[in-house]
């Protein structure tokens, strides 16, 4: 099964994450995000700030590919990804239509992508698909939910 999403060039890993106000939870939204290895630091759509009504809450200097720095304002939201639900999450905002997972979610996950295959292997007699490893107390597989791909991970260590 490919896990990747085509529409990226060169393909790329998304999963669904819902985004939630920490103040009021019952205000949040599911979406897709792009996992993003090289991001420090997640992001979420700047539309997503009025339809959680969320506002800032410090700053934060970044840092660009081009060594140009701008300081931007952060928000505090719930994010859960998968098994992993973080109750307050410090995120920046982004122009884009999905979420940006960054390695201070990431490096909490276990995760193993096949770029060059781009695929997972079956795991026998099941429908579900592993992310190629099997761990002691847990593992990861994928499932096709419509236009993305969720990713289920295992946080648990071996």
């Amino acid at each position: 099964m490919n896990v990747y999403d085509v529409t990226y060039d060169p393909p790329a890993p998304v999963a669904e994450v819902t985004v939630a106000s920490v103040v009021n939870r019952r205000r949040r939204r599911s979406l897709p995000a792009l996992l993003d290895t090289g991001s420090d630091i997640t992001a979420i759509p700047y539309t997503l700030l009025d339809a959680l009504q969320l506002y800032p809450i410090g700053q934060l200097q970044l840092e660009g590919v081009e060594a140009n720095t701008r300081v931007v304002p952060t928000y505090a939201i719930q994010l859960t990804i998968v098994e992993l639900s973080i109750p307050r999450l410090e995120v920046i905002e982004s122009g884009l239509d999905f979420a940006v997972v960054g390695r201070d979610v990431l490096n909490r996950l276990y995760l193993l992508l096949n770029g060059p295959e781009q695929t997972y292997p079956k795991v026998p007699g099941t429908s579900r698909t592993t992310a190629g490893c099997l761990w002691r107390t847990g593992f990861a597989w994928i499932e096709s939910a419509g236009d993305f791909v969720r990713v289920f991970f295992s946080v648990n260590k071996p």
